[in-house]
């Protein structure tokens, strides 16, 4: 619930970011919306659905109060372990938790990259004029 206004701008500006003519290219070519979605708009909008999903989690991973809200005495989350730490006693360990989520953050954020990386080749291998090449022109030449 925290997440979900990253989560859809992330989105939201993923699928902005597709070319309408694929999807139209695969209508007239006869493929229905269900074909049209399953191979073209999500392969497409898999890098920002996988970012939305990492920032998403990054986001209500360090949300502390909500965790102090939702843990029980049984359970006891991250966040409130290191606050109960920091409050109750002097111990190393949460130099090395800070440390650990500080490499996770940046680890996910190069996922994030290479994710869009990835999904941005693959969205330029299909709209590139190398794809067309030996393919005839109205005129009887070829490209």
């Amino acid at each position: 619930m925290l997440a979900s206004p990253i989560a859809v701008l992330i989105l939201i500006a993923t699928l902005r970011g597709i070319d309408e003519r694929l999807e139209d290219a695969a209508a007239s070519m006869g493929a229905g919306r269900l074909t049209i979605a399953r191979r073209i708009t999500f392969p497409l909008a898999a890098p920002g659905m996988i970012a939305a999903a990492i920032f998403s989690f990054i986001t209500s991973f360090d949300e502390f109060y909500i965790s102090q809200f939702l843990s029980s005495v049984d359970t006891v989350t991250l966040p409130v372990q290191v606050y109960n730490s920091l409050t109750f006693e002097i111990d190393p360990s949460v130099t090395a938790v800070s440390a650990l989520l500080t490499a996770f953050a940046i680890l996910a954020l190069g996922l994030v990259a290479l994710v869009r990386w990835i999904g941005s080749g693959r969205q330029g291998s299909l709209l590139s004029v190398e794809n067309t090449a030996g393919v005839a022109n109205p005129g009887g030449e070829t490209v």
